[in-house]
């Protein structure tokens, strides 16, 4: 019994981009087309009981409207296809999310009364659309990770409103949400809290370590300061002057690294803590800051590529 419900469902369910064809098409009549096969029943009924011809005749070319509607229903949805694509552009936790969706048609002529629904959200309704056109549907806010797009039903009721012709699209889609970015003050470490780093060489580590703890930097100059840029190296004998907020350059931070840490933002809580780190991972990929990353087991050396920012961002989003 599982395996023929398993199958009768794989049946009806087509894969993203598929082409509509006569296998997987349903087509019912709707509460409309109820309400026009009771009418009709009854004026046949009343035609043959009392012998009017007249009510027979109208009876029948509502009959032959009846079956030209079912057939144009069927041939709306015939050759057509629907494609979802994972939206070119970063999804944070708590907005609305919009996939684009490419519907395509085999057929030279216009689709009409198409209506695109997802259990996730709002129905796409589209109309005298050419036979390759892009729109788009939207989805309702989602929770942090990678979310699965859940099946899509494809429907249209045209001409008349009579019936309804339906298939359903599995995506086979995951998009991946991000936190929800929280403004907040950061401060970059210079080494990270965990004393076990991933991809870093130990030895270089306790001799810098060891370098700091024994105040062996030179000073080389100064340089403005940016935002994210440790507050402990601001030299503010300059800033008294009037010279601006300018912070020690030392020899050794050459090979000096800044980490984000727990301990970079004033948060106890997780949820809160990756959303203040979200925020301040993308800040400093935004200003082109090498900084490394250490929080919660997750581990990543200083970089300041795009990659790295979106390698940190999807292990905050699956954490």
């Amino acid at each position: 019994m599982k395996k023929q419900i398993l199958r009768f469902r794989k049946r009806m369910t087509l894969n993203n981009g598929d082409i509509l064809d006569s296998k997987h098409i349903f087509i019912l009549p709707n509460k409309n087309g109820y309400i026009f096969l009771s009418v009709l029943v009854v004026m046949i009924f009343f035609g043959l009981n009392y012998e009017n011809n007249l009510i027979l005749i109208v009876a029948f070319l509502a009959v032959s409207v009846l079956i030209t509607s079912l057939f144009l229903t069927y041939h709306n949805l015939l050759g057509v296809s629907v494609k979802v694509q994972d939206p070119q552009y970063d999804i944070f936790a708590g907005n609305a999310i919009t996939l684009p969706v490419y519907i395509n048609s085999n057929k030279h002529r216009p689709i009409r009364n198409l209506l695109i629904t997802t259990l996730q959200g709002p129905a796409l309704f589209v109309n005298d659309i050419p036979g390759n056109t892009q729109s788009s549907i939207s989805l309702p806010p989602l929770k942090r990770g990678f979310r699965k797009v859940k099946r899509l039903s494809v429907s249209t009721n045209y001409p008349l409103g009579l019936f309804q012709a339906f298939s359903y699209i599995e995506p086979h889609l995951s998009i991946l949400v991000l936190p929800q970015p929280e403004t907040c003050e950061y401060l970059l470490q210079k080494t990270p809290q965990s004393s076990n780093l991933m991809h870093e060489n130990k030895n270089n580590t306790q001799r810098l370590i060891s370098s700091i703890a024994k105040g062996n930097d030179e000073i080389c100059g100064l340089k403005p300061y940016r935002m994210g840029e440790p507050i402990n190296l601001i030299d503010w004998r300059q800033s008294a002057k009037g010279r601006g907020i300018m912070i020690k350059d030392f020899s050794a931070d050459q090979n000096m690294s800044f980490y984000l840490t727990k301990d970079s933002i004033k948060s106890l809580d997780l949820e809160e803590q990756i959303s203040m780190l979200t925020y301040a991972v993308i800040d400093l990929t935004m200003r082109n800051i090498q900084f490394g990353f250490d929080f919660n087991g997750l581990t990543y050396k200083p970089d300041c590529s795009r990659d790295h920012r979106q390698r940190i961002l999807i292990s905050l989003a699956t954490l």
